[in-house]
């Protein structure tokens, strides 16, 4: 970041500031109504510093418009700080005339005095002498951007220049072509008001702040890459099945814990049952596999075709009555073959 601000003081006219740990353009000017985004830069020693957007002529005596420690909103201007990118940047929306005057990017040092930066901003009624239609762009990764200066008639013979803040490479000039980061970028001058950039090619390393200049006139331009369409849609598609299938294997996993216990507690009911009534084990067996009832299973009397009874008790649920008495003449091989295949009783 140092290599930076050192960039800057060679390509621009800057006024004397405080110190050189915090970095912006010299100035700027904007069309009345228009909105603006202003990068301030710091040094990697304050990235952990409150830093602020201070208005007032003089460093010692500007008053703090806004602070990235409250609320970071006040009124037509914002700020927002990037700590990972080392800068913070002012937002001014809707901007007056009676917006024009000196703002400095402010940095608060608890145990010696604050740094800042200076810059005149000035609030033209017709068009600026340099400006651009938006200076936030985006493009998708692989994509391009272009991006339209536009300069009035004093900067018609002025030199035309496209800049990075990031780079120590020189700037490019209309009639050629060079690399900025890692894209390819076109700059073209159409002689009739407007230098046309297109930065094609375009990498997520790409993103961050460069600016359009002509003569002693600058105007900051942000680029944001975003991934392609078709990756995030992979990503997205690739995140979705990760997480279905996390869900049916949890929950297979609960269905089996499930069915393991309550197959368990029925083997242990049966069990249970099978030593209170003295039944066999053939009947403990038969039981875990059989529901409940409350109902008297039906009785032999004589005469009755004890292989039909067989057959409906051996589909009947288990009962807690008493089970059917041998009556006389029944068939004692029968009836055993009943008491086989009844549930026990607690009567």
């Amino acid at each position: 970041m140092d290599l930076l601000l050192t960039f800057l003081l060679l390509i621009i006219t800057l006024p004397a500031v405080p110190c050189v740990n915090v970095g912006t353009l010299g100035r700027l000017s904007v069309q009345r109504g228009r909105s603006i985004s202003i990068p301030c830069f710091y040094t990697q020693k304050y990235k952990d510093n409150v830093k602020y957007w201070c208005r007032g002529g003089t460093w010692a005596f500007c008053s703090p418009v806004v602070r990235t420690d409250t609320p970071q909103q006040a009124g037509r201007v914002s700020i927002i700080d990037d700590s990972a990118q080392q800068v913070f940047t002012v937002t001014m929306r809707n901007l007056q005339e009676g917006d024009s005057d000196t703002y400095w990017c402010g940095v608060e040092i608890n145990s010696a005095a604050d740094d800042g930066f200076k810059l005149y901003l000035t609030v033209t009624e017709g068009p600026a002498a340099l400006s651009v239609l938006n200076n936030m762009v985006s493009g998708e990764e692989g994509g391009s951007v272009s991006i339209q200066c536009h300069y009035g008639d004093s900067l018609r013979t002025s030199v035309k220049r496209w800049c990075s803040f990031l780079e120590r490479s020189p700037c490019l000039t209309p009639g050629g072509t060079g690399m900025s980061q890692h894209a390819s970028v076109q700059i073209s001058d159409n002689r009739r008001g407007a230098f046309t950039v297109t930065v094609r090619g375009l990498e997520r390393k790409d993103t961050g702040w460069y600016f359009c200049s002509a003569g002693e006139e600058h105007i900051p331009v942000h680029i944001t890459v975003t991934q392609r369409v078709t990756q995030r849609a992979v990503t997205q598609r690739a995140v979705t099945t990760r997480a279905v299938t996390q869900r049916v294997t949890t929950t297979a996993a609960l269905q089996k814990t499930e069915g393991s216990s309550s197959t368990a507690h029925q083997t242990a009911a049966a069990s249970d049952l099978s030593t209170e009534n003295g039944l066999i084990p053939s009947t403990a067996q038969n039981l875990t596999h059989r529901a409940p009832s409350r109902y008297r299973p039906m009785e032999l009397h004589p005469g009755t075709d004890p292989q039909s009874s067989i057959q409906v008790q051996t589909h009947r649920a288990p009962s807690r009555y008493r089970p059917t008495e041998l009556h006389p003449g029944t068939d004692p091989q029968s009836s055993i073959q009943v008491q086989t295949h009844r549930a026990p009783s607690r009567y």
